[in-house]
């Protein structure tokens, strides 16, 4: 059974290197496409909430989520691809927070952007991990580099995941930011205007 579980775990994380690889290719050669539809943003983020908590609270981490917006409101965008974005992000939130630290994933739209037929909406996820030293600022968007040599030896990865990211963010109009302290924490944060549905 241990034996199974660990094939699984490692089976999985053969998969996600390969989809990660897929997805750079695609994006590096101009062949990914959105797809975007109108989607209901409650349910997106329970439904993203319900994913990412178990692994945060498995970890011993507070996951805390403050949704400024979006009651019974329709946003059009690519719902997988935004889904990809931030479970990624949250993901890492999680994978570089030690026990008993927190994670806040937050949602605030823009004074004044309500009412239009558009809404400016700033997706944040913040984290009290590691840290990211200032040197390292400048590359951890980059294909294939983590922050540090040993990242990926201490905490697993491929060094994509954040590049993927932040051209899907891209893609989407806007632009996937970071601000660090070692050994305090980080928050990656990105703001989108999306149509109404």
């Amino acid at each position: 059974s241990e034996h199974l579980e660990k094939l699984k775990q490692s089976g999985n994380l053969l998969l996600s290197i390969i989809n990660n690889v897929l997805d750079m290719a695609k994006i590096e050669s101009g062949k990914m496409e959105l797809n975007v539809q109108p989607m209901d943003m409650e349910d997106f983020v329970r439904s993203l909430e319900g994913m990412m908590r178990p692994q945060a609270e498995q970890k011993g981490l507070r996951f805390i989520v403050e949704n400024r917006c979006c009651q019974g409101l329709a946003l059009v965008t690519d719902r997988l691809r935004l889904e990809q974005v931030l479970i990624n992000i949250i993901g890492n939130a999680v994978k570089f927070t030690g026990e008993g630290g927190d994670v806040i994933f937050s949602i605030t739209p823009e004074e004044g952007s309500s009412g239009g037929q558009r809404e400016r909406l700033t997706f944040s996820v913040k984290d009290t991990g590691i840290g990211i030293a200032s040197e390292a600022m400048d590359s951890i968007f980059n294909a294939f580099e983590q922050a540090e040599k040993n990242t990926s030896v201490k905490y697993g990865g491929t060094g994509l995941g954040l590049a993927i990211s932040s051209r899907l963010v891209q893609m989407m109009g806007g632009t996937l930011g970071v601000r660090s302290v070692l050994g305090e924490g980080s928050e990656f944060y990105f703001t989108l205007t999306l149509p109404i549905g």
